[in-house]
């Protein structure tokens, strides 16, 4: 008898030093981070603060853009009843949002770790258009999908760096007709990401 509750004894508490062994190992995890990206959508590179939440192979991550909001000016073309594209300026904030998915193939390496991504971002480009002595403020609606491949570097235990090239296809369009003839509805869109990412 006493050989059978010594056997259950050893048994039980193996059993429940490997749960709590298993219970340290997170699986889910949240962060913070920033993107530097530039693409077709932003013209030039931009910050990208977001927030991660991670579950074994994957992770998908939400946050703002903020950079240089384009402006375009127009004047109208009396002869043709249209507008002719003028100048061009730029105005700091927020420029819009990205969602992005990450997938990683492979278990989670030392140092390395490959990912595919999958980005849809959305920033809004400003108009100005010139009537006669006033002025009309349009907004034309940027929309871009990008997929590609990169490559996480773990430099500490929490902190990671980021490197990664998508392609994709960018929409534009415009509450106002007739500057949608100086934009393509749609066309090819490189991006290229870096970023910084500390896991809670």
């Amino acid at each position: 008898m006493k050989k059978l509750i010594n056997i259950i004894f050893l048994f039980s508490t193996s059993t429940f030093c490997f749960c709590q062994d298993s219970l340290t190992n997170k699986t889910t995890r949240f962060g913070v981070g920033v993107n530097y990206l530039i693409s077709t959508n932003t013209k030039a590179f931009v910050i990208a603060p977001y927030i991660s939440y991670s579950s074994l192979q994957h992770k998908i991550c939400l946050g703002p853009i903020i950079g240089k909001t384009p402006i375009q000016k127009y004047v109208d073309n009396i002869y043709t009843g249209g507008y002719i594209r003028e100048t061009k300026s730029e105005n700091n904030g927020i420029v819009g949002a990205n969602i992005f998915y990450q997938f990683y193939p492979n278990p989670p390496g030392k140092i390395f770790d490959l990912y595919f991504e999958n980005r849809l971002s959305y920033v809004l480009h400003k108009a100005e258009l010139r009537v006669g002595t006033t002025n009309k403020k349009r907004n034309i609606h940027s929309i871009e999908n990008v997929a590609g491949y990169g490559i996480r570097i773990k430099f500490l235990k929490r902190l990671s760096f980021y490197q990664g090239f998508s392609i994709g296809i960018n929409f534009k369009t415009s509450n106002e007709k007739s500057i949608r003839i100086f934009y393509k509805t749609y066309q090819l869109a490189p991006a290229l990401i870096t970023g910084l990412e500390f896991k809670f």
